[in-house]
């Protein structure tokens, strides 16, 4: 099965997103600084091939990602993209001298936690004035692992709020933890949700009990992590450090049967990803426009049955994994 990266799908009422999109951590210096110039020529070559959904965060770049998006969208048709931010990571100056280190580059702001209703409507307020827009699509709770709390009580009714008033038109939760991302589809109504790095070709848990969970409530699942942060891509990272040993293991013997069928493994990981119907949207971050056009090919590479039957005979993925057709 090819897919068609420019495809769009309908997330609920009016929101039709793209099946490949665009992930902002890259726009926002990880894992390094892009430049003005280059990250506006990202931005215009996903338009220009038919991307049409950017999802970013205040955490990426403590609000450069958003910054920079709304630059280079502020002379765009509003109805010509979909954008997605997230609340949870509030943003407080910096004292001179200070920096935030994981992000190259970064605004001159540290993050913290904070999912209060004031918090949250501050931050959407930001969100708003440096992606130059009057409403979001989507929001999303960003990492409320260790505040579920205060994201349900306090967070998500101001989202609902801010939702009624048509400044946010659909509403989510964005992590990295499938248990959490559960638990929180267990205890509340989302329109839509995302996680990040926990269903790949080297992890599919989520295949337990979180994904019958999606389908039976008809939620969409958009992926980020496609890659695991880079190691399906080429590079030794795996989780922003370096991978362990199993890890590398098993990502050399999944390489193994790739280049045996000559097929790249970012094809097999991408094609795989979108293979299950719960995934609406891939979200790949990128350091540069050929970047784009290389994901874009990974999509529409032919992928022969046999990779996956063979996939799963090595017991290299899950029994019950939908593949590509």
């Amino acid at each position: 099965m090819k897919t068609d990266p420019a495809e769009r799908i309908e997330i609920c009422s009016d929101i039709r997103v793209s099946r490949l999109g665009h992930g902002g951590a890259a726009l926002g210096g990880w894992p390094r600084d892009i430049g003005e110039h280059e990250a506006r020529e990202i931005i215009q070559r996903c338009l220009s091939v038919g991307i049409n959904y950017f999802d970013t965060a205040p955490l990426y770049g403590s609000g450069r990602s958003e910054m920079r998006l709304g630059t280079a969208l502020s002379e765009v048709p509003r109805s010509n993209f979909i954008i997605s931010t997230k609340v949870g990571y509030s943003l407080v100056p910096l004292s001179e001298g200070s920096k935030n280190s994981f992000f190259e580059n970064s605004l001159p702001y540290s993050v913290k936690q904070d999912f209060s209703r004031t918090a949250v409507e501050i931050s959407i307020k930001e969100s708003l004035d440096r992606l130059k827009t009057d409403y979001l699509d989507m929001v999303f709770l960003h990492d409320p692992d260790a505040h579920i709390p205060e994201a349900l009580n306090e967070a998500l009714p101001a989202l609902r709020s801010l939702k009624d008033s048509g400044v946010v038109r659909a509403i989510g939760v964005g992590v990295k933890s499938h248990e959490t991302l559960l638990t929180l589809v267990q205890r509340a109504e989302f329109d839509v949700v995302m996680l990040s790095g926990r269903y790949t070709l080297l992890e599919q848990e989520p295949l337990n009990e979180l994904f019958p969970l999606l389908q039976k409530r008809e939620i969409p699942l958009i992926l980020g992590g496609t890659y695991n942060s880079g190691i399906l891509a080429g590079t030794s990272s795996y989780e922003y450090a370096s991978a362990p040993p199993l890890v590398a293991q098993k990502v050399e013997s999944i390489t193994k049967v790739a280049s045996k069928y000559g097929v790249d493994l970012r094809a097999v990981a991408n094609q795989f990803c979108l293979a299950h119907p719960c995934v609406y949207s891939i979200i790949p971050s990128v350091l540069n426009s050929a970047q784009i056009d290389e994901n874009i090919e990974m999509l529409r590479c032919p992928i022969p049955a046999e990779l996956w039957t063979e996939l799963k005979e090595l017991e290299l993925l899950h029994k019950d994994a939908p593949v590509p057709a």
